[in-house]
């Protein structure tokens, strides 16, 4: 039997993508996706509904995790509480709090929402004992800028080393104290994405865990895609011995084929003869994509590279066990804020629908699940 890995891309709001689809899949399978599939990974939005989905849910009896319609209804209904604007101080602040003080910002909401004492270890624990479950590992990615060397709550930063990509996940929370993040810092940490969010503080003790103290970023900035980190996870946990051993479902947020590249008008003079201001779109004659719409051109590149990469590897590596689903959006629809979260979930529903361009691989989807 096949060892099931299931991804969601990050994306912000466009998590309605990827929640709308999930909540769908578990409509027609009648079954939860803990049951469905062996491992369950996301990057900074996706990362929070892989968490949801693998995290039992406070106002449930049973121990069983949100629902993915539950994880849709939060994108519908909280974003105000989630996306709590900062005062501007033009570049110098990120653009919304992560706590704004009073109860707002991300980070509260988290705490709220997932509960703000369990462990990534204890998620683990109660899913895993669940009749029927089959899910044996969940992961966010992130991206770690420092973590504390010496005893893991010491806030000398001279006792700081190490940066680079980090994943909370649960067989290293299981067998590390010092990775054993609550959930809410593991949804936190992957979703603090540059300019976005401050940094996120996990682990040291105090309100936090009594994990190591670690600043992180945004998932996005390691892989935006997580599929690879997925297959990674089960060959570490020896969960496959071979490719042949696996099917990789991979869930987008929308992908917008503008900002792929650069308006060919927008070299102007220049030849391409780019410095720092034109690639980071402070140069107004320099910084349209290929629509000839305002960009930030080494932002999209950077952006689009890490998610279209890895789709590109595993169409090459294993095309018959590798199945993604992402719908074409508009410019007016690829932002991470904002977006009508009505029109996203028309996008989805109308994209895997009976005559829209993903329902095939929908259904084979809903196969390899074990669905008719």
């Amino acid at each position: 039997m096949s060892v099931i890995i299931l991804t969601i891309d990050g994306g912000g709001i466009r998590g309605v993508i990827p929640a709308t689809i999930l909540a769908q899949l578990e409509q027609d399978l009648g079954a939860p996706m803990h049951q469905v599939v062996d491992i369950l990974g996301g990057t900074s939005t996706g990362g929070i509904i892989a968490l949801g989905l693998s995290t039992p849910n406070p106002n449930h009896q049973d121990n069983t995790p949100f629902s993915a319609s539950e994880m849709l209804g939060f994108y519908m209904n909280d974003e105000k509480s989630i996306f709590v604007s900062q005062p501007s101080y033009d570049y110098d602040v990120a653009d919304y709090y992560s706590d704004n003080g009073s109860g707002q910002g991300i980070q509260p909401w988290l705490q709220k929402t997932i509960g703000p004492k369990i462990t990534l270890s204890q998620a683990a624990s109660q899913v895993k004992s669940l009749p029927s479950n089959k899910l044996s590992q969940a992961f966010t990615t992130s991206y770690m800028l420092n973590q504390d060397n010496v005893n893991g709550t010491n806030t000398n930063p001279t006792d700081f080393v190490y940066g680079g990509p980090y994943l909370f996940n649960w067989s290293d929370a299981k067998n590390s104290a010092p990775d054993d993040y609550y959930v809410w810092e593991a949804a936190r940490g992957t979703s603090a994405a540059p300019t976005y969010f401050p940094f996120a503080k996990v682990g040291g003790g105090g309100n936090n865990s009594s994990a190591t103290l670690r600043w992180v970023v945004d998932g996005g900035m390691v892989a935006n895609n997580p599929m690879l980190f997925g297959i990674s996870e089960a060959f570490r946990l020896k969960l496959a011995s071979s490719l042949a051993d696996i099917t990789v479902i991979s869930i987008g947020t929308g992908y917008y084929p503008g900002a792929s590249g650069v308006n060919y008008s927008s070299f102007d003079s220049s030849d391409g003869n780019w410095g720092a201001e034109a690639w980071i779109g402070e140069k107004a004659s320099d910084n349209n994509d290929l629509d000839g719409n305002t960009a930030n051109p080494i932002i999209n590149v950077l952006s689009l590279s890490n998610q279209l990469s890895p789709q590109l590897l595993l169409n090459n590596i294993m095309p018959d066990q590798f199945l993604r689903l992402e719908p074409s959006i508009s410019f007016a629809d690829s932002a991470l804020d904002g977006t009508d979260t009505t029109a996203l979930e028309n996008i989805a529903t109308t994209f895997i629908g009976e005559d829209g361009l993903g329902n095939a691989t929908y259904k084979l989807i809903l196969e390899a699940l074990g669905g008719s």
